[in-house]
């Protein structure tokens, strides 16, 4: 039996009146909050929902069987929020605390959370993902197949915003 397993990351893309992906992160750029605790040499794996959709596509060529393929567009932090300042008009954030402090105030915002039993805008979970530094590496479906993502993760991340800020949420 042949089979192909894929395994997105995490797949952003429009959903009118669903979830709304990296809207928090990017209230806090338009608002000048925005924060890095690293110098934004994090980590972020995420793959247009457009570009899954074309690796199924190249899934069913006979190239892809029997293989196992992450389907990501991994980039830093920094690049993304980059982009969305850009798109959204607003100055590039530079603003960077020591990730210590960081690490503290996640803690204490997640301890919080659970004596108040509401949610807070910071937490550990925020803290981890602002400083994740794991990769996941998307090219091997492309080495495998010649597949091209074919949106690419700053058009879906700017297109994103512009859907945000069309619809006036951003």
């Amino acid at each position: 039996i042949e089979y192909v397993i894929l395994q997105p990351s995490n797949v952003i893309g429009w959903a009118e009146g669903k979830a709304f992906p990296l809207l928090g992160m990017m209230r806090t750029i338009k608002n000048g909050l925005f924060t890095y605790f690293d110098e934004g040499a994090a980590c972020f794996n995420y793959v247009a929902v457009e570009d899954v959709a074309g690796g199924l596509a190249a899934a069913m060529s006979p190239q892809a069987a029997n293989h196992t393929f992450i389907l990501n567009t991994p980039f830093q932090l920094k690049q993304a929020v980059d982009w969305i300042a850009d798109e959204i008009g607003v100055v590039r954030p530079t603003r960077s605390l020591p990730a210590a402090l960081g690490f503290v105030a996640g803690k204490v915002a997640s301890a919080l959370t659970r004596v108040i039993g509401k949610s807070l805008p910071f937490s550990e979970e925020r803290f981890n993902e602002l400083t994740n530094k794991t990769l996941y590496d998307g090219s091997a479906i492309v080495k495998a197949t010649g597949f091209a993502y074919p949106l690419g993760i700053e058009a879906a991340i700017s297109m994103l915003a512009r859907q945000y800020v069309n619809e006036g949420l951003l």
